[in-house]
This record gives structure tokens, C-alpha cells and sequence, in this order.
């Protein structure tokens, strides 16, 4: 297979994973345990912004507009005519990395966002 096909191939896998999981994911951390993930939100944000509705979609995730580059940088890194250097990806993996668990511990001791949603947090679990 060429390098051509390979990359329609996989976006056209991608494709299928973002229409599935906009109609039928459901968070595995928040389904089992109860607690939602560090990501929770994002598919939520990202429907919201595709219908300007910027405003809410801040409110389910914040850290939103990363994701897609973050993904799309990993997944054709390889094939760009231009790449990063190395200590860039570094610092970048773990600049976005100590944001989105920051956030997290944010979100789960507040209990800002996940109350709303039905979810549980730290907060409302050290009182209970």
C-alpha cells in the first residue's frame, strides 16, 4: 500500500472514530466508575463549536481548541514536510499534558462542571 493510500486510509478512519463517537460514545471512566476523565467534555465542546456556540462549548471543555491540532500533529508527523524538534515535542507534550490534569484536578475539587453533568467529583465524594 502506498504512503498515499495509507493516509486516506487513516483519515478516513478517523473520520468513522469522530462520527461514532459524537452519536454513541460514552465516557468509560464516568460509565464504570462514576468520575469522569480528564477528556470528558471534549466531544460535547467540539459539537458546540461546530455550531458557534463558542460560549458553551468553553464551558464543557476549555481546553478544546488543542485537541484537534494535538491529534492531527500526532497522527501526520511523519509525513510533514516540516517537524518540530524534539525537545519542542517534549516540552509541548508536557505543557498540554500538565493542562488537561490540571484542569482535571480543577474541575474534580471545584465541582464545577461534572455536577452538572451527573457526575461525581472529589468534593461531593469526600462529603458523602
Amino acid at each position: 500500500m502506498t504512503r498515499n493510500k495509507k493516509t486516506v486510509l487513516l483519515h478516513f478512519l478517523f473520520a468513522l472514530v469522530l462520527l461514532w463517537m459524537a452519536f454513541f460514545w460514552k465516557c468509560p471512566s464516568k460509565a464504570l466508575l462514576g468520575i469522569p476523565c480528564p477528556g470528558c467534555g471534549l466531544t460535547r465542546a467540539h459539537k458546540m463549536a461546530l455550531q458557534f456556540r463558542f460560549q458553551e462549548a468553553f464551558s464543557y471543555h476549555p481546553l478544546f481548541p488543542v485537541a484537534i491540532p494535538t491529534l492531527l500533529y500526532l497522527i501526520h508527523y511523519s509525513v510533514l514536510p516540516w517537524r518540530l524538534p524534539k525537545w519542542a515535542e517534549w516540552v509541548l507534550g508536557i505543557l498540554i499534558a500538565i493542562a488537561f490534569f490540571g484542569l482535571y484536578g480543577y474541575r474534580m475539587v471545584t465541582d464545577s462542571v461534572f455536577r452538572a453533568e451527573g457526575g461525581l467529583s472529589l468534593f461531593s465524594l469526600l462529603i458523602n
